[in-house]
C-alpha cells in the first residue's frame, strides 16, 4: 500500500525450484505513462519475459499495475515521479516481508530507471539496475527528443535553434510555477513578443495546445534532475543504455559513471530504448520488432543480481 493509501495490484514471482537459502528479489518499475504489470506496449511484454527469465535462474519479481491502472487504485492523473518513486517504495517494503526473500532490489525502465536513481538515493534497495534510466533533468530530456522530431523535418538550423529556446523558455516557466504549487496556462504569444524570436505560427500554436493538457507530472517532470540522486548512490548500480535509444540517448551512460562511479555500465550495440534489436531506434519501429527484449539484457541481469546476492 503505497503512503496515500492506493493499493498496488501485483505478481509475484518466485523460482520454481527454492533450496534452502534466500533468493534475492528485484522489484520492477515501469517507464512513463499508465501502464500494466508487463508494462505491456505493442504486443510486447518486457516485465512478464524479464520475470520468467529471472525465476528460471533462481531470482523472485514483483511488478505491478501503475495507480489507476489495471486492478491498482489511486488516481494516476494527479501523481509525479514522485508520488511513483513512494508507489515502488511501497513494493519493496512488501517484498521483505516474504520469509524466503533475501536481498532486495528495484528494476526500473526509462522513468522507472530514474526512479531506481532516487530510491538509491534514500538507501532503500539493496542495489539497483536501470535500464535506459534518464540521468540528465527532464528539461534536457523533452529538449533533446523535440530536437530530434525537428531534424527529422525540412527545418533549417536558425529555425531549429529558435523553436527549441522558445519551448525552454516555456519549460522555465512551467517549472517555476510547479515550484510555487500552482499551474496556470502560459501566454505563449508573451513569451514570443518578449524573447524577440521568430517562430513558425504552427509551433506557436502547438505550444498552446500543450498548455490545455497540462498535468502535475510533466510540471514537477521538467525540474527533476536526476543527477541530484546519483551522487548519492553507494549501493550496487547496473545501468544499461542501447546505442540507438533516442528517446535517452546513450551518452546518458557516462552522467551515471562520473555520479556514480561504483555503477556497471553497459552500452548494448543495436539496441533501442526497449531494448530490441533495432534498425533506426526510432519509436515507430518498436511494434514491428518481434523480440521484446534483447537476450544479452536480460542475461546481464540475472548476473548483476546474482553476483549482488553473493556478497
Amino acid at each position: 500500500m503505497a503512503p496515500d493509501g492506493a493499493v498496488m495490484s501485483a505478481t509475484l514471482t518466485m523460482p520454481e525450484r527454492l533450496s534452502g537459502n534466500k533468493v534475492p528479489a528485484v522489484l520492477m518499475v515501469s517507464g512513463s505513462g499508465p501502464q500494466n504489470r508487463d508494462e505491456e506496449l505493442m504486443d510486447h511484454r518486457p516485465f512478464a519475459v524479464i520475470a520468467d527469465y529471472l525465476a528460471r535462474n533462481g531470482i523472485a519479481s514483483l511488478r505491478y499495475d501503475d495507480r489507476g491502472t489495471g486492478q491498482s487504485t489511486g488516481n494516476f492523473l494527479t501523481a509525479t515521479t514522485y508520488t511513483l518513486k513512494d508507489d515502488a517504495k511501497s513494493g519493496i517494503a512488501f517484498l521483505r516481508t516474504i520469509d524466503r526473500i533475501g536481498k532486495t532490489g528495484v528494476l526500473g525502465h526509462s522513468e522507472g530507471g530514474t526512479i531506481a536513481f532516487m530510491l538509491g538515493a534514500e538507501n532503500v534497495p539493496d542495489f539497483m539496475i536501470s535500464l535506459a534510466g534518464m540521468a540528465i533533468s527532464g528539461k534536457e530530456t523533452l529538449l533533446r527528443q523535440n530536437g530530434r522530431r525537428l531534424d527529422q523535418t525540412a527545418i533549417g538550423d536558425d529555425d531549429k535553434e529558435s523553436i527549441l529556446t522558445l519551448i525552454g523558455r516555456v519549460f522555465d516557466t512551467m517549472h517555476e510555477q510547479s515550484l510555487k504549487g500552482v499551474s496556470t496556462a502560459i501566454d505563449i504569444d508573451s513569451i514570443v513578443k518578449e524573447s524577440g524570436l521568430t517562430v513558425n505560427p504552427l509551433i506557436v500554436s502547438s505550444l498552446k495546445m500543450t498548455q490545455q493538457q497540462r498535468s502535475p507530472w510533466i510540471d514537477a517532470f521538467i525540474g527533476l534532475n536526476p543527477r541530484t540522486y546519483l551522487k548519492e548512490v553507494k549501493r550496487p548500480l547496473l545501468a544499461i543504455n542501447g546505442d540507438k535509444d533516442t528517446q535517452v540517448y546513450p551518452d546518458n551512460l557516462s552522467v551515471i559513471q562520473e555520479l556514480a562511479p561504483q555503477a556497471q555500465i553497459k552500452l548494448m550495440p543495436g539496441l533501442n530504448h526497449m531494448m530490441q534489436h533495432a534498425v533506426t531506434g526510432d519509436a515507430n519501429e518498436y511494434g514491428d520488432i518481434r523480440e521484446t527484449i534483447s537476450p544479452e539484457v536480460l542475461e546481464s541481469i540475472a548476473q548483476f543480481i546474482t553476483g549482488c546476492s553473493d556478497k
